[in-house]
């Protein structure tokens, strides 16, 4: 007797249920316009799902190191998952050839040559312009040194998703050769220049942590911001600016940033570089099987990443008051991702691959110009907190040296 034929599983016809439950343990965007793209069906499954994940404040996406592509295309962008260890198959189609100043809740900000700011959220399409932030300097202003639009900015923040907040977002950008921050809120028709007493140095980070805008220097100094809108104009508003933390750290870094861990702490991680750099000290650097020659002065390498908890002595409705601070040496399952984004920790245990108790970084160095010449933007790499041991990346080829660099960013899937 014969065995009965095997039936056939229709696929498609799936229960919701059951599609929603595998849906839910696919960590990346990627992963859901994949999954939607099946059939009809399971696109309805994505687009309740992925409109539950946009409202899902606590969700935390892995960040995607956007990137040149591989034949140089000025209209696209690349997409690196660090948890598969592999460029995307997708391309990110960028209408902006140029360097990306933030990344935040999804959003590039890109500075154009009249110094206005652009919003462009890459997965939905959705582009907002903002007015301009400075004057642009003049030729005579400029003369013969060094001047690129596109570096003015050092780092543009978000104090929301402005597809959610369209009326009450903030923007703050670091100006670090002004050594100025300004400040944007939604609905205003100009900028307020906060600027920075010259005794606190020049501010390296700033971050948005629980509504409120905070910013560092490299010597462990921490203020926070409150900002008083002018009842009849934006331009009687006002900023204040109170001290929450004026650290005594060992060692001189040479970047320092600030990030909300998983556990709701504001931390700062100090940058150093060309510490204990032994491998390159004959200034040769490998990328893809080929040794390039290197000024470690002009294009410095990251040697380690410090860790500090700071810890609030007292809270208020204004915010974080006095603090101190706890290095640490684990971070646990927690990942951090640092550099012109707006900084973003994950579980790594959420997303395989995902290297857990690390800081993920990406070459922001921009003090030497041109940045980022001759070899590109070749510092980009894991650092674990465990055995203080650096896993390089080498993504980036120095033929791409004149594409722009880099940035993470955590995309949001919208599923229409």
């Amino acid at each position: 007797m014969s065995d009965p034929p095997e039936r056939s599983v229709d696929w498609t016809l799936l229960p919701e249920g059951l599609l929603g439950s595998v849906l839910q343990k696919l960590p990346s965007v990627h992963d859901y316009v994949r999954f939607a793209s099946v059939c009809k069906n399971w696109l309805t499954v994505a687009r309740h799902q992925s409109n539950e994940r946009l409202g899902d404040a606590t969700r935390r996406q892995l960040p995607l190191l956007l990137m040149p592509t591989a034949d140089n295309s000025e209209t696209h962008r690349a997409l690196y998952d660090v948890a598969r260890g592999r460029v995307l198959g997708s391309r990110w189609h960028v209408p902006y050839n140029m360097r990306c100043c933030g990344s935040s809740f999804g959003w590039l900000i890109f500075a154009e040559e009249t110094l206005e700011l652009i919003l462009f959220n890459p997965s939905f399409g959705e582009t907002i312009r903002l007015p301009r932030v400075i004057r642009p300097p003049t030729k005579e202003e400029i003369g013969d040194s060094y001047y690129n639009h596109e570096y003015e900015f050092a780092k543009v923040v978000l104090s929301a998703d402005p597809s959610m907040a369209p009326d009450t977002y903030e923007v703050a950008v670091l100006n670090e050769l002004t050594e100025s921050i300004l400040f944007f809120r939604s609905g205003d028709e100009v900028w307020l220049n906060i600027g920075t007493p010259e005794e606190d140095g020049q501010f390296q980070d700033i971050i948005y942590y629980r509504g409120r805008l905070y910013a560092t220097n490299g010597r462990g100094l921490v203020l926070s911001f409150e900002f008083h809108r002018g009842d009849n104009h934006p331009k009687d508003s006002s900023a204040l600016a109170r001290t929450i933390a004026d650290l005594t750290l060992r060692g001189d870094p040479d970047k320092s940033y600030l990030a909300e861990s998983l556990s709701g702490h504001l931390l700062l991680v100090r940058r150093f570089m060309n510490d204990y750099l032994s491998g390159f000290a004959g200034g040769v650097f490998e990328i893809g099987g080929n040794e390039y020659k290197f000024d470690s002065d002009k294009q410095p390498l990251t040697s380690s990443f410090h860790v500090y908890k700071l810890i609030p002595v007292t809270e208020d409705e204004h915010g974080l008051g006095h603090c101190h601070s706890k290095r640490l040496t684990m971070l646990a399952d927690e990942a951090l991702f640092l550099g012109h984004c707006h900084s973003m920790s994950v579980s790594a245990s959420e997303y395989p691959g995902c290297k857990p108790n690390s800081v993920y970084f990406m070459d922001d160095y921009l003090d030497d110009p041109p940045p980022y010449q001759p070899l590109g933007a070749i510092d980009i790499g894991v650092f674990s907190l465990e055995d203080e041991h650096i896993e390089r990346l080498n993504l980036i080829d120095p033929s791409q040296s004149h594409m722009p660099p880099p940035i993470w960013i955590a995309p949001k899937a919208k599923i229409s």
